[in-house]
């Protein structure tokens, strides 16, 4: 550093240690880095099976609203016919419950495992 206010001098040892210090922090990024990969493998590890359940419940649930909405949709243009009900309405209702029950059964199995945990 001069002694005036002219800042530093761009010289050759100002530039090893510009380059020392960049060495350093690609050091300690990879150390960072690698710590990160490892916590997150970890946790892959531990709690995927439980992310899966969650996602697959998630999806049983909107499987199931929309499978609610356009059957009560259909009902709703089936009042003006009511003595025309269709089998494919008690196959729908069915898959309903079926889904339901499979949704259902997966929060009970989750609740036991979390409780077995704690």
């Amino acid at each position: 550093d001069k002694s005036s206010r002219e800042g530093l001098q761009e010289n050759k040892t100002f530039q090893i240690f510009k380059e020392l210090i960049a060495s350093i922090i690609n050091i300690f990024e990879s150390d960072r880095s690698y710590i990160a990969r490892e916590m997150n493998d970890y946790d892959d590890e531990r709690y995927s099976d439980i992310r899966s359940r969650q996602e697959a419940e998630d999806i049983a649930r909107k499987i199931l609203e929309q499978s609610r909405e356009k059957k009560n949709s259909e009902r709703n243009k089936d009042t003006s016919n009511k003595g025309n009900t269709s089998s494919s309405n008690a196959s729908d209702d069915l898959k309903d419950q079926q889904l339901a029950i499979i949704a259902e059964l997966n929060e009970k199995k989750e609740f036991r495992k979390e409780q077995r945990h704690q």
